[in-house]
């Protein structure tokens, strides 16, 4: 297994080896760049100076402080990243880091994928768990992005990116030990022109075997017809499974051409949107007849599943799973039943009037909701209302942005 470590590290890891009776060979240092120091397989000292020096502690979260919310305030330039939970009535609040920037992903019940930066040579990268009450650092790095996480496989796919090298590194991180071994590395050499289209916009499959992506596209301003293709990232060969997906933009848009989204269902079955022309051009500014398609990818059947009139979107829509309860969530406002194409609030059983953000806990039994008094007004307060109680407990006030919340602890 491939273990990263800090470059400010490296110096304190050899002397620890030189002390011992470990010996580190030259092969065993798999690679070095301005991001990771990566180390290779080792049952001795080194293994275990790594452990010993590669987490911090956070606030632990017990079945007395569920459920917890996860939650970023701040201003620009100082984001706080904190956990709120209610103790004896009253809200507490616990912080876990603060940085410049901060950004996190939920990877399961109580594990979060964190980055801080105070700029480009301060990038951290940590795996932040709040059943155990630890914060591993993963790399010196801010590229890292969760493609997909499987909670009940125990593992999820984190892709380091690295534009300046063409090439992209595919991770796959165990949700219970938080190590990560390195799978798969594409990079703009091997697959050529498709290294364009695969990026953030692709979607890992949930065995982590095959990607499906947006292969190219063409058409005119908020007009686009796009290839979609799937590939195998073992052997990185490719084929198409859809052709002429068209995707609009609303007017409002100020972005030249939109990604149609697609997501996995399960192994072999994946989901992707489609807008057909309208018959006489498009006749509203703000609507559009949206089609959502399920494709077996090993039969090629395709089978519609809804077709509506729906709002049109500042980048085309979304989709994706959550990890936490296997919703599939359609333009982030809708859960979507892939068999009956039936949509469903995605705040079900709640609807906060006037909220500009809310994050509805997996069981649906807790929601946090932003407030801000007025369109202009610069400031927003974060509540949370749990299931049982009648009344909305205030979190925290600060800027409309950073402040916002990530996610439930349950």
């Amino acid at each position: 297994m491939r273990r990263i470590v800090r470059r400010a590290s490296l110096v304190m890891l050899i002397c620890s080896l030189l002390a011992s009776p470990t010996i580190l060979r030259a092969e065993e240092v798999l690679r070095i760049d301005e991001d990771l120091i990566f180390i290779g397989p080792d049952d001795g000292a080194a293994n275990e100076f790594l452990r010993a020096n590669a987490s911090l502690t956070c606030p632990r979260v017990t079945p007395d402080t569920c459920p917890a919310l996860v939650f970023v305030e701040g201003q620009l330039g100082k984001e706080h990243l904190r956990l709120a939970y209610l103790h004896t009535g009253t809200v507490q609040k616990e912080e876990i880091t603060s940085a410049k920037c901060i950004t996190a992903t939920q990877l399961d019940k109580a594990l979060f994928l964190v980055e801080t930066s105070e700029g480009p040579e301060t990038a951290r990268c940590f795996a932040v768990d709040f059943e155990r009450g630890i914060a591993k650092i993963l790399g010196k790095t801010s590229r890292f992005h969760c493609f997909r996480t499987v909670p009940d496989r125990g593992k999820a796919m984190l892709i380091h990116s690295h534009s300046g090298n063409g090439e992209m590194r595919l991770f796959e991180l165990d949700l219970k030990t938080v190590d990560m071994t390195l799978q798969h590395v594409l990079t703009k050499t091997s697959l050529g022109a498709r290294f364009g289209g695969i990026g953030l916009h692709m979607r890992i499959s949930p065995d982590f075997g095959r990607a499906a992506y947006v292969a190219r596209g063409s058409g005119m301003m908020h007009d686009t017809v796009h290839t979609l293709e799937v590939m195998d990232l073992t052997t990185t060969v490719s084929r198409c499974f859809a052709e002429g997906v068209r995707v609009r933009l609303g007017s409002f848009s100020s972005i030249g051409s939109g990604i149609p989204p697609l997501e996995w269902i399960s192994n072999e079955e994946s989901v992707y949107q489609h807008m057909p022309s309208e018959p006489n051009g498009p006749s509203e500014l703000h609507q559009g007849t949206y089609i959502l398609n399920r494709v077996n990818l090993t039969t090629h059947i395709v089978t519609m599943v809804l077709q509506d009139q729906l709002p049109l979107t500042i980048k085309g829509g979304s989709l994706w799973v959550n990890p936490l309860n296997g919703e599939l969530i359609y333009n982030d406002t809708w859960i979507l039943d892939p068999v009956e194409g039936a949509l469903t609030s995605k705040n079900h059983p709640y609807s906060i009037g006037n909220a500009i953000e809310q994050c509805v806990s997996p069981s649906h039994l807790h929601i946090a909701y932003m407030l801000r008094p007025k369109a202009t007004h610069a400031a927003v307060t974060i509540y949370m209302r749990l299931n049982g109680r009648d009344e909305s407990l205030e979190v925290d006030r600060g800027p409309y942005w950073p402040t916002r919340p990530i996610g439930w602890i349950e």
